[in-house]
């Protein structure tokens, strides 16, 4: 899990999600890194005095281990309970070719009707991502294939990708 961590992020979800992992997975490693969100601070500390096993606070993640850290993820978890725009964190996770599993949510659904890849279970049920994410342990090749679909959308969905359509699209009108 990734990014300012307030209470729409879903932490308390991935907590949960994780225990139950743990009962199946003694192996698995829970990374949570970031900060407290700016508008709830000290928000991560009462989590991390009741974390369970193998679930590790790394804070605030500089630009320049972001990859390293990205590229040690097995799967990127959003259990976001409400989500405002588009989510930053799943375009990180499709640029690095991550399998992402998500909350359901309109903005998420609508990222994977453009192309990227996540396996998208309701808000707030542990045992649905729980099964997600040992569904893609379990099936590696499904994994594999979601990771290279987000590398193909996170390429599509470039700085250079998006200003080329803005230019086409802007010669168009200009020419009419």
């Amino acid at each position: 899990m990734f990014g300012h961590m307030g209470p729409y992020k879903g932490l308390p979800v991935i907590i949960d999600v994780f225990s139950r992992l743990l009962n199946e997975r003694k192996d698995l490693k829970l990374i949570v890194a970031g900060g407290s969100h700016p508008n709830f601070q000290d928000y991560l500390e009462r989590f991390k005095k009741n974390a369970p096993p193998n679930v590790e606070f790394i804070g605030y993640v500089d630009e320049h281990r972001v990859a390293e850290l990205f590229q040690g993820a097995l799967v990127v978890v959003l259990p976001y309970l409400t989500a405002t725009g588009t989510s930053g964190v799943f375009h990180l996770a499709c640029g690095f070719g991550k399998p992402v599993v998500a909350s359901d949510l309109p903005e998420l659904r609508e990222l994977v009707h453009e192309g990227a890849s996540a396996i998208l279970v309701p808000p707030n049920d542990a045992e649905a991502f729980a099964s997600a994410i040992l569904r893609l342990w379990d099936e590696p090749s499904l994994a594999e294939e979601m990771s290279k679909q987000n590398l193909s959308f996170a390429s599509s969905e470039s700085w250079s990708s998006v200003a080329s359509s803005f230019e086409r699209i802007y010669s168009e009108l200009v020419n009419k």
